[in-house]
């Protein structure tokens, strides 16, 4: 079964859309963001039925269609995770920019961590939705945020095909032993090419 992870803007998307038509009809409203998500769960088992997306000459883009009328528009990121990245009403021209390889901040999905005890980084593999991690880059999660030392290959026996692993270097143990407690498997963190 794939995995499907849907990116803030597609969430925001169904948002708009369900206020919008909130305002003739709340009963549809609901009705039509659960259409969403139903449609969308079609992919967990089938993550190849839709159309490349028109508009973008790159295979791993590809959208289903709701209704005629919206167009879910996702990403296969590997053979076991797909992003659905927006919601798209047909009648508007689509956005480019929410197809960027590079958009920011950009969203990973945490699946193991491994303390290094003898000095204050550890390292945290997953599944990177859009863009490019690069070392010195920020991972930020809640009120903190923290530098990327290195992006390094572990021993693959350690992680699932199509995973990524990076090292974060904190100031002292006692921040490391802080993001420790708030990085638990599952979280998505966001990763940020500045921190103002």
């Amino acid at each position: 079964m794939v995995k499907v992870i849907w990116s803030p803007q597609a969430l925001d998307d169904i948002d708009s859309i369900a206020q919008y038509i909130e305002h003739s009809s709340p009963k549809f409203a609901k009705q039509q963001v659960q259409k969403f998500f139903t449609k969308a769960k079609q992919l967990e088992e089938f993550p190849m039925p839709g159309r490349m997306v028109p508009e973008v000459d790159n295979p791993i883009f590809r959208e289903l269609v709701l209704d005629n009328v919206y167009r879910i528009i996702y990403r296969i990121i590997n053979n076991e995770t797909l992003g659905i990245i927006t919601v798209h009403h047909s009648s508007r021209p689509l956005n480019l920019k929410n197809m960027s390889l590079d958009s920011d901040p950009l969203h990973f999905l945490i699946h193991e961590i491994f303390p290094i005890t003898q000095r204050p980084y550890f390292v945290i593999a997953g599944e990177l939705g859009f863009g490019t991690i690069k070392s010195g880059m920020w991972v930020k999660h809640k009120d903190h945020q923290v530098k990327i030392k290195s992006i390094e290959m572990l021993d693959s026996s350690k992680l699932r095909q199509g995973m990524m692993a990076f090292i974060l270097e904190f100031q002292n143990d006692i921040e490391k032993d802080l993001f420790n407690t708030l990085f638990l498997k599952g979280d998505i963190i966001e990763i940020f090419s500045s921190i103002e």
